[in-house]
C-alpha cells in the first residue's frame, strides 16, 4: 500500500505579520483593537495571537485565506499600524491557537526580536520560527482582560 502523505489543509491558512505602532498609542487603543479583533475573529472563525511590545505588533492569524485577506486589507488601512510586513504565511495542518479568537501578550522583552524581523532586508525564517514557537508553546494563553506587567 502506498505511504499516505499528510499535506497541509487547503482550507486553513496561517499569516504572521509585524508592524510598528503609532508612537502615541494609548492602552485604550490597544484594548479597542483587541475587542474588535475578538468580535471579528469569532464571526469569521479566525484564531491567533497578538503580541504588543510597546513599539510593535506581532500578529499570528489562522483561518480561511479569504477571511485573512479581508482582515489584512482592513489592518493595512488602520492608522495605528505603520509599515506592516508579512513575515510568514502559508497553508497549515492544524491551528496552533485552537479555541482562542485572539490571545494577547504584552511583552516588552520581545521588542528586539520583533524589531529585527521588521527591519530585516530578507526575512530570517529561523528567527521568525523562534518567535512563533515562543508564542505557541512557552507563553500561557491570557484572557483579553489580563495583561502581563
Amino acid at each position: 500500500m502506498p505511504k499516505r502523505i499528510d499535506l497541509p489543509s487547503p482550507h486553513l491558512y496561517r499569516l504572521h505579520y509585524v508592524s510598528r505602532v503609532d508612537p502615541g498609542i494609548q492602552m485604550a487603543a490597544v484594548e479597542a483593537i483587541l475587542a474588535r479583533a475578538r468580535e471579528f475573529n469569532k464571526l469569521s472563525d479566525l484564531t491567533g495571537q497578538l503580541l504588543f511590545t510597546g513599539t510593535h505588533f506581532s500578529h499570528i492569524l489562522e483561518g480561511s485565506l479569504d477571511c485573512l485577506r479581508l482582515l489584512m486589507s482592513s489592518i493595512q488601512r488602520d492608522s495605528r499600524h505603520h509599515d506592516l510586513r508579512v513575515v510568514a504565511e502559508g497553508y497549515v495542518h492544524a491551528r496552533s491557537f485552537e479555541g482562542s479568537p485572539i490571545r494577547y501578550v504584552q511583552d516588552p522583552g520581545l521588542r528586539d526580536l520583533v524589531e529585527e524581523l521588521w527591519w530585516a532586508q530578507r526575512i530570517d525564517q529561523e528567527r521568525t520560527a523562534q518567535l512563533v514557537q515562543h508564542l505557541e508553546h512557552q507563553l500561557l494563553p491570557r484572557p483579553l482582560w489580563v495583561r502581563k506587567t
